[in-house]
């Protein structure tokens, strides 16, 4: 359950139980007020009682369940992308199990939920019935003195039992309490962690510099930087090749260029411009990102293709065609009957692992960003793919600025720029 849905599940009943309480109260006061005392012990039971009682039973239940569901959804996604890969290892029964167990834990904690919350209800339950019974036994004599009309007697002894079901919905609300509170606290920490750049700044295309100044990076919530004191500068045609090993800080390099995190310390520029003072739509106009396994929807070559342009900046037929031959997918272009409305398959699972990362290329050549992030390009292809596939990155993005993300030695040449990160960022 996301925050939009456990904000109403559990706000909406505090709220009805309360209003309606509050009119039952009001209501048997005109009728008799000294049948106001019962009702009234049996709203405190209902209100704070029961709910609190099912609350203590197990009050992390409903928050483990919201984390474990998390966590298998996501695993459960990462199953399916990696299918073939876990497969082809012999290891999906492995990663099955898993899920399987944490699906069973689940299950636990939701029987704990039932059971907790079943006690309250139970509570709940007895407190109206047992009112019931007393307001049956108050208003029988001043009804036989005929003080009191039948009918309004049966009002106040229906009426405890009428309360019962949005009372209920109480106990379920007060569970849903602690999911609520984790699900608004990370909320919060989103809305703090980013806040938008001032646009006072402006970029004119095609960006011809970037430069790095002392820049570090730390997540927030961590304790230490990603990376630091990373400084580089590359020009229109140029390479930045940052290098270094896993968790040094690479991927969060990135995400500070891409403007989804801003730098603890130090400058980044384009052209000068500090990307501070940059609308963020503007950067993003100017930046483009092609992730070690990109995206693909299960849908035609022309849909994927159309992600990497602004609906108001639609593509020809032919920048369509020729972005594609550039990429290097002309042959493939020519060999299907339906040309770009051919469907792929979901992630593209109908390419190859050199064409879907040529697809993915393509896009940021039609997006007409001027600096491109290519993050581990050749990571799953073969020697010979990856060789051909760098060879005509070069020279599809030879009047661009490249960041590439790289492992491989054999993807940096003499004129590349090098940036090696290990917590502390040294030039190479």
């Amino acid at each position: 359950d996301d925050v939009r849905d456990l904000v109403p599940r559990t706000l909406t009943p505090v709220a009805v139980g309360v209003l309606v309480s509050a009119a039952a109260v009001l209501t048997v006061f005109l009728i008799l007020p000294a049948a106001v005392v019962p009702l009234v012990a049996m709203l405190v039971i209902a209100i704070l009682g029961a709910p609190l009682v099912a609350l203590l039973a197990d009050r992390a239940a409903e928050r483990d369940r919201l984390l474990m569901r998390t966590v298998v959804l996501r695993r459960f996604a990462s199953m399916l992308q990696s299918a073939d890969d876990l497969r082809g290892n012999g290891v999906d029964h492995l990663v099955r199990n898993d899920l399987a167990q944490r699906d069973h834990a689940i299950g636990r904690a939701s029987r704990r939920i039932a059971a907790s919350r079943g006690l309250g209800v139970a509570i709940v339950l007895l407190a109206g019935c047992l009112t019931a019974v007393a307001m049956l036994d108050l208003s029988a004599p001043i009804v036989l003195a005929g003080r009191l009309e039948v009918e309004l007697a049966a009002v106040l002894v229906l009426l405890p039992v009428a309360l019962i079901e949005p009372l209920l919905g109480l106990v379920a609300a007060v569970q849903l309490a602690p999911a609520l509170a984790v699900a608004l606290t990370r909320t919060a920490e989103l809305d703090d962690e980013q806040p938008e750049p001032s646009g006072r700044g402006t970029l004119t295309a095609p960006v011809s510099s970037l430069e790095l100044r002392e820049v570090s990076a730390t997540w927030p919530g961590a304790d230490a930087p990603a990376f630091s004191n990373a400084s580089a500068a590359v020009e229109a045609g140029g390479w930045l090749v940052v290098e270094g090993p896993s968790g040094s800080g690479k991927s969060t390099l990135l995400t500070v260029l891409l403007g989804a995190l801003r730098p603890s310390q130090g400058t980044l520029l384009l052209d000068g411009v500090d990307v501070e003072t940059l609308d963020r739509d503007d950067l993003h106009s100017h930046v483009a990102w092609a992730p070690q396994e990109a995206h693909l929807f299960d849908s035609t070559l022309r849909a994927n293709l159309l992600l990497g342009r602004a609906r108001d900046d639609v593509p020809t037929e032919q920048e369509l065609t020729d972005v594609m031959r550039t990429a290097g997918l002309g042959a493939l272009l020519s060999a299907l009957p339906a040309g770009l409305d051919t469907r792929i398959g979901s992630e593209g699972s109908h390419l190859s692992g050199g064409e879907r990362q040529r697809l993915a290329i393509a896009r940021t050549l039609l997006s007409r960003a001027s600096v491109v992030l290519l993050d581990e390009p050749t990571a799953h292809l073969d020697e010979p793919t990856a060789r051909a596939l760098m060879s005509d990155l070069r020279d599809v993005y030879r009047d661009r600025i490249v960041v590439l993300v790289t492992h491989h030695a054999d993807d940096v040449e003499p004129g590349d720029v090098r940036l090696r990160l290990d917590r502390a960022a040294v030039r190479v």
